[in-house]
């Protein structure tokens, strides 16, 4: 993504990730995969780096909201960047 509009947007991200990471704050930064239908179904986690991603991973954006829920009540994901899928 080197010679691609994405290089910003990564860049962005990696910038912010960096301050939060180095804040000290108590944080969870689910990353959901293409967001795509409408159905909450259960939560895959592909790493914290999306490590073991396949070919075109989505999510539904109900199912990021449950497991934002989740994560908020539990410790489970403190300090951890998860990427999402269905």
């Amino acid at each position: 993504m080197t010679y691609s509009n994405m290089r910003q947007t990564l860049e962005d991200q990696n910038a912010v990730d960096k301050v939060i990471k180095e804040s000290g704050m108590v944080f969870v930064m689910p990353r959901p995969a293409m967001l795509k239908g409408d159905t909450a179904l259960s939560v895959k986690i592909l790493g914290d780096a999306g490590e073991k991603s396949g070919f075109m991973p989505s999510v539904s954006a109900k199912s990021v909201a449950e497991f934002i829920l989740d994560a908020t009540v539990s410790q489970e994901w403190d300090g951890r960047t998860p990427v999402l899928a269905n």
